[in-house]
């Protein structure tokens, strides 16, 4: 979702939402009564009022009718869809989707504990999380230390769990550092992998460590704890917001 959301009051002005939409590039707007989500005003309710306003025709109970400063006059509560379609802030992405096919609209307001707007979800906002696995994160792997043979194979694993990860969170920065050391001495030397990883997203930074005589499942031992924690801890704060929805107030942070 896009957030923090950007509403406008009921009583407001037509014209006010408007510049609002223009202002910062959007399409929509959550509509809110005494700080209570009340409805939404799209660029499209106000372009066709506009549209029709020259437009000789019986006026409807609640329509708005006149001339274009008239309509831009009148307050937002006046042409706002009501009531609104919405979104809990913990539904996943797949069940969103379904529900604006199913009602054949592009967005909604996303809610949380009920009526309090904490962002606004569009049909832009889920191709961009979609896409969002096949952007370049900044990654920064030392694997100097890998034989050639096994190099490709490593940086195949890596670049399946980036992919993984960058679906689970918002990676802002990720080091990968592999160390080989020797073991024994003669024919008994052998060569021992630590993989160490640092991931940093919005809300925490990981640092996993793992060691394994073979470079892939080294890689691939460090990537699974990474994950384990990375899903932990989403779950500790869907649990928290769940817990504060059911206190019937604002979810805790």
């Amino acid at each position: 979702m896009s957030k923090p959301a950007i509403t406008i009051d009921a009583n407001e002005a037509v014209a006010r939402a408007k510049w609002l939409m223009i202002r910062h590039g959007i399409t929509r707007l959550p509509v809110l009564d005494s700080g209570k989500l009340y409805g939404i005003v799209s660029m499209r309710d106000i372009v066709e009022r506009l549209y029709y306003a020259s437009i000789p025709r019986r006026s409807r109970r609640g329509d708005v009718v006149g001339t274009e400063d008239d309509i831009l006059a009148a307050p937002v509560k006046a042409i706002a869809t009501t009531p609104v379609i919405t979104v809990n802030e913990v539904d996943d992405v797949y069940t969103t989707v379904n529900l604006m096919l199913d009602k054949g609209i592009s967005g909604m307001p996303v809610v949380s504990g009920g009526e309090s707007v904490v962002g606004v979800v569009s049909s832009y906002d889920v191709i961009r999380a979609v896409l969002k696995p096949y952007e370049e994160i900044p990654v920064e792997a030392k694997l100097t230390e890998i034989d050639e043979d096994a190099k490709p194979l490593v940086e195949k694993v890596i670049s399946n769990y980036i992919a993984k990860i960058n679906r689970m969170t918002n990676v802002i920065d990720m080091k990968i550092n592999i160390k080989k050391y020797e073991r024994g001495g003669g024919e008994e030397k052998r060569s021992k992998y630590s993989v160490h990883i640092m991931l940093k997203d919005n809300a925490n930074t990981y640092t996993v460590n793992e060691v394994d005589w073979d470079p892939v499942n080294a890689v691939r031992y460090a990537f699974e704890t990474l994950i384990k924690r990375i899903e932990r801890e989403i779950n500790r704060t869907r649990d928290i917001k769940r817990r504060g929805r059911l206190r019937g107030g604002p979810p805790s942070e």
